[in-house]
């Protein structure tokens, strides 16, 4: 194929774009590069997924001093329809150090080959940032979309990257992925470095060893492999487990290099006019503790978290000076700006580089810059280390009260550092969250009265800070109203949420108040602790794992339930405890002359549940839901003199006859009676289990005005188990295709059991 004539046009069409000079090159696949065959007579595997069959991943890799090359070669066959979706290649790219080569694209049919780099073919745009993380860069995307792509088709693609961010000098620093989800039929990945400079290779998570060599003064790493399979990965893994394989080069020889490296970036500046006249009023607080507290709130609350990453500054924090001008930042340079300040208040701390993904894991990586991905700040005060986090929000209380960062590890950017220091799991210093419920039982004829007092301590009562601030009292208390609305029918509110915040202690209080019509439905009425329920582990997708089953640690919650009736309530106290090698749940039960009170803990106490521990797990889930469903049953008064007249009295008789009959006729076999029973009862369950009412499949999908009647109609429905479901965040929503029509998927999960679930609905006109 002859690419290079093309050149001439592809400019001319580039020249058209505002903004963009031509950001790549047409030209030959480099003369360094070793030819891989593309395996185009490979049978698609059953696991394929989207539509498509990898059959070539093939990425070469060459570092000579500062210049760096990365070619990327693939090939994928079109397997169905769906696939044609996929055809499209998207080459993302700085163009500020990278300079893009396009060697070629093609459509393979048969033997034909057809090329598919034309001038009308190629877009060029601005690469879509992380705006959701409020992150931009200035990096370009570069695409091909193809004419007349067909199931059965091969399209098969090569390009050059040229130059790498200078930020990391002529340093090697790669990861090569070596497993994927989707099945590959062939694996090709090879490394050029000079020979004579020390490189190390380290393999993770069952990731084979390169074939390494060394030819005309370069040392060379591959690894070559064929038909892998797809990974199966299991849903809900804990933070830090990463299951695919992969290998790591580095040619920082110790973390005490990535120290040095880091040092010469987050350098404390001398302070702006400005940043002394903050300083200065600071300085006017009490202590020192104090001072350190305003300038994290400062750079927490004052300036915004949004980060221009362009270039060399993906890792280069820009100077605080600049920072606290314009009031907004990313994590470091919102970590040196707060560094800066403490330092003009004599004050010690200094940056921390972080893992948020691999957490504890970065301990096993080989020492590298990129090992991390978000900084904090150390501060030493009084005695203590605090590791704070600039880039959080709404925090208040003494630092030492302050939420610990999750991330287990850290990379302290000071002098004579030279390993990873521990941060210290966060303490159990009592309920995150405690809820107290007052229900008030009206005599015959009159409502309940329900007062629900939350309080959340620690993280969770800056998170409930955050809210309130991002949304109305009446848009939460709405929310609130509808989260009661699935225990209580006819409930009311009286009165708008109120809010109460204690920022010396850390605290957030909100008080619900709620009229209930009809509580008493009989002589007893049935609760589901629904409070406690939202904070326990959810139910995974995927129960025979193969991975570990992820944990949210750690969470203490405290609910107590008191219910009050002039007329008395019946039951007895008891005492009952579930334990898991995740959770411990503890609830009882205290019952006086006019009130019962029910109270229920809960406890995670580990982060992740072992494959082979997680059927026991699930069982002491369902176990914990049992333990929040009680029973409230009105105190009978006093039996007196019989007033049935002499109907009642007849149809008593008739109704014990009848039932003694019935036990003489039965008498002779009762294990056999017993037996079918439960054989009926088992039966009934089971089938429930594969009955599809309205709504839960597409073929039953239920037609309603718009999608906020789908969602509503989705939160009156109930699992098989009988809890009430629950939908998902609106953005989980999907949209698929069944007999011709549009059908909105409102995603949901069981209240109970915890297993998710989905809810189809027709939507006109839609």
């Amino acid at each position: 194929m002859t690419v290079l004539p093309l050149a001439s046009a592809l400019a001319a069409t580039l020249a058209a774009a505002p903004g963009i000079s031509r950001p790549f090159e047409v030209g030959p696949v480099p003369k360094w590069v070793v030819p891989v065959e593309v395996p185009t007579n490979a049978v698609p595997p059953s696991d394929a997924e989207d539509g498509i069959y990898q059959l070539l991943l093939d990425r070469q890799t060459r570092l000579s001093g500062p210049q760096q090359e990365k070619y990327s070669h693939a090939a994928r066959r079109i397997v169905t329809t769906a696939g044609t979706e996929h055809a499209e290649i998207a080459i993302s790219f700085a163009p500020s150090y990278q300079r893009l080569t396009l060697h070629s694209v093609q459509v393979i049919r048969g033997s034909t080959r057809r090329d598919a780099l034309l001038p009308g073919e190629i877009k060029v745009a601005q690469q879509e940032s992380d705006l959701e993380r409020r992150q931009f860069d200035d990096g370009l995307v570069v695409m091909v979309v193809p004419r007349d792509v067909q199931v059965g088709d091969v399209l098969e693609w090569s390009w050059t990257l040229r130059g790498a961010n200078p930020i990391f000098g002529d340093k090697l620093l790669a990861g090569v992925s070596l497993s994927s989800s989707s099945p590959i039929e062939r694996l090709f990945a090879r490394f050029l470095h000079r020979a004579g400079r020390p490189v190390a290779v380290k393999q993770h998570n069952g990731a084979p060893p390169p074939r390494e060599s060394v030819r005309d003064g370069w040392r060379e790493w591959t690894w070559d492999m064929a038909r892998l399979p797809g990974l199966d990965t299991d849903d809900q893994l804990p933070a830090g487990h990463d299951p695919f394989a992969w290998a790591q080069l580095s040619e920082f020889g110790s973390w005490a290099e990535v120290v040095r490296w880091a040092e010469k970036m987050f350098q404390v500046r001398d302070l702006s006019s400005p940043m002394w006249a903050q300083v200065e009023r600071w300085r006017m607080l009490g202590d020192d503790e104090a001072r350190a507290r305003a300038a994290l709130e400062f750079v927490q609350d004052e300036v915004r978290y949004f980060g221009f990453e362009m270039g060399a500054h993906s890792h280069l924090p820009h100077p605080p000076a600049t920072v606290f001008e314009r009031r907004f930042g990313d994590c470091k340079d919102k970590s040196l700006l707060l560094v800066t300040l403490l330092a003009a208040m004599g004050i010690e701390s200094a940056p921390a580089l972080v893992a948020t993904g691999d957490r504890q894991e970065v301990a096993t990586w080989l020492p590298a810059p990129v090992a991390f991905d978000h900084a904090i700040v150390r501060v030493r005060l009084g005695g203590r280390t605090h590791w704070l986090d600039p880039t959080h929000s709404q925090e208040r209380g003494p630092l030492s009260e302050r939420p610990t960062p999750p991330w287990g590890k850290a990379l302290v950017v000071a002098p004579g550092v030279s390993g990873l220091e521990e941060i210290p799991a966060p303490q159990d210093r009592g309920p995150d969250v405690e809820i107290e419920q007052l229900l008030v039982v009206g005599q015959a004829g009159q409502p309940t009265e329900l007062t629900v007092t939350s309080r959340f301590r620690g993280a969770w009562a800056n998170s409930k800070r955050q809210e309130i601030s991002a949304s109305s009292i009446p848009e939460r208390s709405k929310a609130f109203l509808n989260f009661y609305a699935r225990s209580f029918s006819g409930i009311e509110a009286t009165a708008l949420a109120s809010f109460d915040d204690d920022p010396g202690a850390n605290v957030v209080t909100v008080v619900e108040r709620y009229r209930l019509k009809d509580f008493w439905m009989d002589e007893s009425q049935e609760l589901f602790a629904r409070d406690l329920a939202a904070y326990l582990p959810t139910r995974p997708r995927i129960e025979l794992r193969k991975s570990p089953l992820g944990v949210t640690y750690p969470m203490h919650v405290l609910l107590v339930v008191r219910v009050r009736s002039p007329s008395g309530l019946a039951g007895r106290d008891a005492t009952e405890a579930v334990r898991s090698k995740a959770f411990e749940l503890l609830a009882s039960r205290r019952t006086m002359q006019t009130e019962v009170r029910f109270t229920f803990e809960y406890r995670s106490v580990a982060n992740a549940v072992e494959p082979n521990a997680v059927a026991a797990h699930l069982a002491d889930l369902n176990k914990a839901y049992d333990l929040l469903e009680v029973t409230l049953t009105r105190r009978r008064p006093a039996s007196g003199p019989s007033s049935a007249s002499p109907e009642d009295a007849l149809v008593f008789v008739a109704v014990a006859s009848a039932i003694l009959i019935g036990i003489v006729l039965l008498a002779s076999n009762p294990r056999e009676l017993w037996q079918r029973l439960k054989s009926r009862l088992r039966r009934r369950r089971f089938a429930r289990k594969f009955d599809t009412s309205a709504g839960e499949s597409p073929g039953t999908a239920i037609e309603v005005e718009g999608v906020t009647t789908a969602r509503a109609r989705a939160e009156r429905e109930h699992c098989s188990c009988g809890g009430m479901l629950a939908t998902t965040e609106p953005g989980a929503d999907d949209q698929v295709v069944f007999g011709g029509q549009p059908l909105l998927v409102v995603r949901t999960v069981c209240e109970k059991c915890r297993r998710a679930g989905s809810r189809y609905f027709r939507v006109p006109h839609q």
